[in-house]
């Protein structure tokens, strides 16, 4: 009896103009200009290196110290190149697509959709990185495969 009162009172609040609205959007939070640099730094290093498989400008991107916490590359920038250029050896036309860039402080996260060849579900990849001096100094990285991906079974 109890259940019914209570539906009779939302619908007649529903009908009565009461109804609830949705919450307001959320606004995205304003970055401060160290985050923003450092965003346009991740968004640049995708462009440059990681979406092409380039290892050429690697060293403009990584601190000389640069660690790798992930198992995928060797340390430093020249493991870094040397995993990118692995990558393109099996990945001749690759495809990077960037979902999302967060940054907060001195940390810089990526969300990417890595296509490795054409029709390739592909992975999705999420990259955090810590900014020393304007350069990509750690990082820190997971991987999954898209469902459906022929590879990834």
């Amino acid at each position: 009896m109890l259940g019914l009162a209570v539906a009779g009172l939302m619908l007649g609040n529903a009908a009565a103009g009461h109804a609830r609205a949705a919450p307001p959007a959320m606004a995205e939070p304003a970055r401060t200009s160290e985050e923003a640099a450092n965003a346009a730094l991740l968004r640049s290093w995708y462009e440059s290196v990681l979406g092409p498989l380039d290892p050429e400008p690697v060293d403009r991107f990584l601190a000389p110290d640069f660690v790798q916490h992930s198992k995928l590359a060797e340390p430093g920038p020249e493991g870094v190149k040397s995993f990118v250029r692995r990558m393109r050896g099996l990945w001749p036309r690759p495809r990077l697509t960037i979902q999302r860039i967060f940054a907060d402080g001195d940390f810089v996260i990526g969300q990417v959709h890595q296509e490795r060849f054409e029709g390739d579900p592909g992975l999705n990849v999420v990259n955090i990185y810590r900014v020393e001096n304007g350069r990509l100094k750690e990082h820190w990285g997971n991987l999954q495969a898209v469902e459906g991906n022929p590879l990834g079974k």
